[in-house]
């Protein structure tokens, strides 16, 4: 900790501060986000390579479909934790900074400014959810993003977590289809993140266009019938499905 702020305190006061926790802030949150906890669970677990079954996709969904309910919700907490610990990680690193620079009566007025702070969570979460969807260290091919967005929505404000549940749930008992209850949620994420915070409009419009973007062959499934339905005894009793 004081080492840490040791570290931090130079960075404070220069004047380029801002700049400098911004390529901190998104390199520490990408790094946190491309740990591809459902392909080291997969492959731990003697699964083999997660991304040769069912939808190829590291995700906790596709865990799912190996029959291994417990591996797939642990990888639905690991990537849910990795994206709220970036999150999490950045508020601290701005305030410690912003301690640093008060105590030494320099402060930088860009990392004074609530839109500045505001600033960086966002690009803590959409650093954080690209290292999941783009993991350098499995070729940039990684997950959907969902279990990630609730990380980031219960770490910026509880309130909008607890939503985001709710309508992923209620989409998914009635529509019995994972990619329309976590497309239903993402869309509803930007809308109520905007409403809650309209500093926070970068993060609420880019991770949805990002999630969405992730999301294509889902969404051509669903206009056109044929995407994969999940149904509640088959989730439970956690026996293979096919890839979706």
């Amino acid at each position: 900790m004081e080492q840490l702020a040791a570290l931090l305190s130079p960075i404070a006061q220069s004047p380029h501060s801002y700049e400098i926790l911004v390529g901190i802030i998104a390199v520490t949150s990408y790094l946190l986000g491309s740990i591809p906890f459902g392909f080291i669970l997969a492959k731990t677990f003697g699964l083999g390579d997660i991304r040769s079954i069912g939808s190829g996709n590291i995700g906790a969904t596709n865990v799912l479909r190996t029959g291994r309910k417990w591996l797939a919700l642990a990888t639905l907490i690991l990537d849910f934790g990795k994206s709220f610990m970036a999150v999490w990680l950045a508020g601290w690193i701005v305030a410690l900074a912003n301690a640093n620079a008060a105590q030494a009566g320099s402060v930088a007025q860009a990392m004074n400014t609530i839109v500045a702070n505001t600033n960086l969570l966002g690009f803590a979460a959409i650093a954080a959810i690209l290292g999941h969807m783009f993991p350098v260290w499995l070729k940039f091919k990684g997950g959907k993003g969902v279990a990630c967005v609730f990380g980031v929505a219960f770490s910026f404000y509880t309130p909008l977590g607890i939503y985001c549940a709710a309508i992923w749930i209620g989409v998914f008992l009635a529509s019995q289809m994972s990619s329309a209850a976590g497309l239903t949620m993402i869309a509803s994420f930007g809308l109520i993140l905007y409403y809650m915070q309209p500093l926070m409009w970068i993060p609420a419009l880019i991770i949805p266009i990002m999630v969405v973007f992730k999301h294509r062959e889902n969404i051509i499934r669903i206009i056109k019938g044929t995407e994969h339905k999940f149904t509640l005894p088959n989730v439970i009793k956690s026996k293979p499905s096919d890839p979706a």
